[in-house]
């Protein structure tokens, strides 16, 4: 029986199944394991839907994906939008987020995503009014940026010039969710096996103490869009997507505009580097006959 080995991690079940078809085109047995395929809600604190190929085509298995993130990568559809307008197929002005330089930007009404439901179902609740009648504005539904002037943002992105590594960051992640359920599930279920009087304190305490245990447990991942490697302490270069580890960031949205600002910050950079000009060779014949 042929033994397989985990490659990729992915936050959506769909991602696992186009990469799975990708290297079943290619000759490699491909099998995806979701853990939790009754609520997608846990999927990222149960450590994600997993990719696994044979031990012995794992080398393989990674060029064919490596070669798929290229492919599909934002820059390169921001690539493809620009050629479109340049040839007249699209005479309609892209709109791109400010601070993030990508195209996933629309005109709606409501807060961004992480403050909208952040604290749900309560944070949902305080929210329904500006959702109903607040004012509409451009969101980036990739940085989850929220701005007025459509003309804010850049025409082209920046981009990184060959032979640079694409910028990763550290993205802690804690399975806190799942211990908090399953702290509640045995906090309960010790309470009703119980005699009441001596358990009423059960239902909070397990919760909380799984909430510390699931905190406790988290580790650094890679903040790649289609990669959640772990990143062990002193990592500089993520062994999965290959991107140089330049920081880290808070969230998975934050992800995008860090790494504009890495590719702002190179450009910048290079446009400050002095332009060496060729020196005149010295005529010795005239400096000898003076």
């Amino acid at each position: 029986m042929r033994a397989f080995v985990t490659v990729r991690r992915y936050l959506d079940s769909t991602e696992a199944e186009l990469a799975r078809a990708h290297l079943e085109v290619h000759g490699i047995e491909a099998r995806v394991s979701e853990p939790t395929p009754f609520n997608p809600l846990l999927a990222l604190p149960a450590g994600g839907v997993r990719l696994d190929v044979p031990s012995l085509q794992v080398e393989q298995a990674e060029r064919l994906l490596q070669e798929l993130r290229s492919a599909h990568i934002d820059l390169d559809e921001a690539e493809a939008d620009d050629a479109d307008t340049a040839n007249g197929a699209s005479a309609a002005p892209t709109v791109r987020c400010p601070r993030c330089e990508l195209e996933y930007c629309f005109f709606e009404r409501g807060l961004p995503r992480r403050l909208g439901f952040a604290a749900a179902p309560i944070g949902a609740l305080l929210a329904l009014p500006f959702l109903l009648f607040g004012p509409k504005r451009w969101v980036c539904h990739k940085c989850e940026h929220v701005w007025s002037d459509p003309a804010e943002g850049p025409k082209k992105p920046t981009r990184l010039e060959p032979g640079d590594p694409e910028p990763v960051f550290r993205l802690h992640r804690a399975p806190t969710m799942r211990g908090l359920l399953l702290g509640f599930v045995a906090g309960f279920l010790l309470w009703v096996g119980v005699a009441h009087e001596y358990s009423g304190l059960l239902p909070m305490l397990f919760p909380i103490a799984g909430y510390g245990i699931g905190k406790a447990l988290g580790a650094d991942v890679c903040s790649g869009p289609k990669c959640r490697e772990p990143l062990p302490p002193g990592m500089e270069t993520c062994s999965a997507c290959k991107g140089a580890v330049v920081g880290r960031v808070a969230s998975a949205a934050e992800h995008y505009a860090a790494a504009a600002d890495v590719r702002r910050e190179l450009s910048a950079c290079r446009a400050e580097e002095p332009v060496e000009t060729p020196r005149k060779p010295k005529r010795r014949a005239k400096a000898m006959a003076a």
